[in-house]
């Protein structure tokens, strides 16, 4: 699309033409996953008489990253200019900025039609994309000039001084005589308008040291816009920068995020004095008291960053119908005395039709959870101590939802599976009860729902987009979900419920390449390990160790807990063929038949280069019978050259070998007491060496 069919983007002539000069060229939209978003400038042909300017594209991402892109018009067949790629200039706890330049060089040589692209996002993502057109001939003027003198002279002490911007860019940038070239103005992301005017600032990660906080002929910067200090030491009050703040007119952006801001916000609310004011953040400061209601009765503010502040107290429930507030993270502490904020959730926050975004998360709020607008993309609610219902329905326009860590009551809303839209859903640790979603949304990556009260039985068949499920320690009953074919599920866990039936062959086959940790330990249940139910069926092909279900084909499989059931049969052997499996716990079932051909498997069927994980078996208190395989010996548990080197999965679990329990019979092996002396010799202070026959 055209940038100049966008407000802010062309001149009153109806030119064709991206002009220079432009400063407030800015679209808005949303990214969907796998897709990518395209918009053209046009640059005119250059004459004698051209004024040089570059173009600067600045993206902007919500929730998530996305890859700016830049295409250039190939005039020059024998030396074309290769596709840009935009350089990420900061990031914070939910948005992303990445920036691309092209200079005068460039546009000069190459008229015509450019192309931007906005693509490969992982997630859903809100972005804005900002075209600027500054001029290069352009220097900064006063008094914005003096202000940046005052700065170098406040935070930039020479003894201490030991970044690039304080010892290098800044002294030549205020440097009586310097080239327009070291000029501010120039100095990429800042901006200045054609008279010299700055209008972004934009200077995180400075290395200032202030000793008495921002000089205060900052206040003087009345035509800036954007103000970025975040990651620098200002060392002052924050009641002080909201003087300074107060007193420019025009700015609509201050992040301000980590820069050694101190004290109480004032009630005067002299932050967000600007009537242009659309972006906040003071995030990461040591602020104190409560937070005054006029942050949110603003009637401009947009986005609202108050994480890890150690404000305190309720949050005001004084959001009007109108407010354009879309964003509010206010991420507390972990720490135990980091109480944050208390008491009920503002219904009146939850019911403001603009807000998207809001993340709550590590704080002490109660009660239940208000009705949500319909607008509702992102809510984080995890570690709070919300002990109420969830209130209404979930909006359609869902995609992120943590309550984990809470003492909610009541069960779900209705209509989960209806949710196109949701990619995770984590209710973890609650007191929730009732049904289970019996479908679950295509697009769904996680899904937790563990250590709660459900009950009925989990959805029949998990999406292939599924990544993570987790109904674990529930009261569910009936039979485990079906994994799709294929599937790209990494985690599946249902332990500690009531359900039974088989292994799902599609856990067993490949399904699933990706699967890495399977725990179903503490059901009822039953079948073969291969997944087949026990019974003979006519036209299967028998497996060598007697089997008649699936070969396990989950190669990546690390963990897999299977114990406390009712299993019969015997042990697959191709259990043994999953070299990066690392524990594996069959214990407390009803297996039976020969440990021989898994073991001899697990020993012998690997390359050097292969050589299986396996750390941890437990196939106790179980029916096996014939010998203890000597084979085992030399299985990597009982290996001490093994001993004290961490797995492929980087893990370092204790060396588990217990036997115990069984039928076997035969001759005591004499090669375990040995080899087990060998390897906890070897382990040392590393690890711990059970072994149990």
């Amino acid at each position: 699309m055209p940038l100049i069919n966008f407000p802010g983007c062309t001149n009153r002539g109806g030119s064709p033409f991206l002009p220079p000069g432009v400063s407030r060229c800015e679209v808005q939209g949303l990214l969907n996953r796998r897709e990518a978003d395209v918009f053209t400038f046009n640059v005119a042909p250059a004459t004698d008489s051209s004024r040089p300017y570059r173009v600067l594209i600045m993206l902007r991402t919500v929730d998530g990253d996305a890859q700016l892109g830049l295409s250039v018009p190939q005039n020059n067949v024998t030396d074309p200019i290769p596709d840009q790629v935009g350089t990420q200039i900061y990031g914070t706890e939910i948005t992303t900025e990445v920036i691309i330049e092209v200079p005068w060089g460039i546009l000069s040589q190459n008229p015509g039609t450019y192309i931007i692209s906005i693509s490969q996002a992982h997630r859903r993502v809100l972005y804005t994309l900002q075209v600027m057109t500054p001029f290069d001939d352009v220097v900064l003027a006063e008094p914005d000039l003096s202000a940046i003198k005052d700065l170098h002279k406040a935070c930039c002490d020479d003894s201490n001084a030991t970044s690039s911007f304080c010892t290098e860019y800044l002294p030549a940038a205020i440097a009586p005589q310097h080239s327009a070239d070291d000029d501010l103005c120039r100095m990429t992301p800042m901006m200045c308008d054609e008279n010299g005017h700055l209008i972004q600032l934009a200077i995180a990660q400075a290395g200032l040291i202030c000793q008495t906080g921002l000089p205060a002929s900052f206040g003087q910067l009345e035509f800036l816009e954007t103000i970025d200090l975040a990651f620098n030491d200002l060392n002052m009050a924050i009641t002080d920068m909201g003087k300074i703040i107060a007193q420019l007119p025009a700015l609509q952006n201050a992040f301000l995020r980590y820069t050694g801001l101190s004290g109480p916000l004032s009630d005067d609310c002299d932050l967000i004095k600007s009537k242009n004011l659309t972006r906040l953040s003071i995030s990461g400061n040591n602020i104190t008291g409560s937070l005054p209601d006029c942050y949110l009765k603003d009637e401009t503010l947009e986005e609202l960053y108050l994480s890890q502040t150690g404000l305190r107290g309720p949050l005001p429930d004084v959001v009007p119908p109108g407010s354009p507030l879309r964003l509010l993270y206010a991420i507390n502490y972990i720490q135990p005395d980091r109480v944050g904020f208390t008491g009920p959730l503002p219904a009146s926050l939850f019911s403001s039709a603009s807000l998207t975004y809001l993340d709550l998360a590590n704080h002490k709020f109660s009660g239940g959870i208000p009705a949500m607008n319909n607008n509702m993309r992102l809510l984080n609610l995890s570690m709070n101590t919300l002990d109420g219902q969830i209130e209404g329905t979930f909006p359609a326009s869902l995609e992120t939802l943590d309550l984990a860590f809470n003492q909610l009551q009541g069960s779900l809303p209705a209509g989960i599976d209806q949710l196109a839209n949701l990619t995770l859903f984590n209710v973890e640790s609650n007191r929730l009860g009732g049904s289970l979603p019996q479908a679950l949304p295509d697009g769904l990556l996680v899904f937790d729902v563990s250590n709660n009260q459900f009950t009925g039985s989990p959805p029949s068949t998990l999406p292939a987009a599924l990544h993570f499920f987790n109904a674990g320690h529930n009261q569910l009953t009936g039979s485990l979900p079906a994994v799709s074919n294929p599937s790209l599920l990494v985690t599946y866990q249902l332990y500690d419920n009531n359900l039974s039936g088989t292994l799902p062959l599609s856990l067993v086959n490949g399904s699933a390449p990706a699967l890495m940790f399977v725990d179903l330990h503490g059901n009822q249940l039953s079948g073969r390990l291969d997944g087949s139910s026990g019974s003979s069926s006519t036209g299967r092909k028998m497996l060598q160790d007697g089997s008649t279900g699936a070969v396990w084909g989950t190669m990546g499989l690390g963990y897999l807990d299977l114990s406390n059931n009712s299993f019969t049969g015997p042990i697959p052997a191709s259990l043994g063929n999953l070299t990066d499996l690392v524990i594996m716990d069959v214990s407390n079932n009803q297996l039976s038949g020969s440990l021989e051909p898994f073991a001899d498997l697990l020993t012998t069927s690997a390359s050097d280069v292969e050589r299986p994980d396996l750390l941890w078996l437990n196939v106790s208190n179980n029916q096996l019978s014939g010998s203890i395989p000597n084979s085992l010996q030399y299985a990597p548990m009982m290996d001490p050259s093994r001993v004290g080197t961490m797995s492929r999965r980087g893990q370092l679990p204790p060396r588990i070998l217990d036997l115990s329990n069984n039928s076997f019979s035969g001759p005591f092996p004499t090669w375990l007491p040995t080899q087990s002396a060998l390897v906890a010799r070897a382990c040392g202070q590393l690890c711990r060496v059970d072994v149990d026959v």
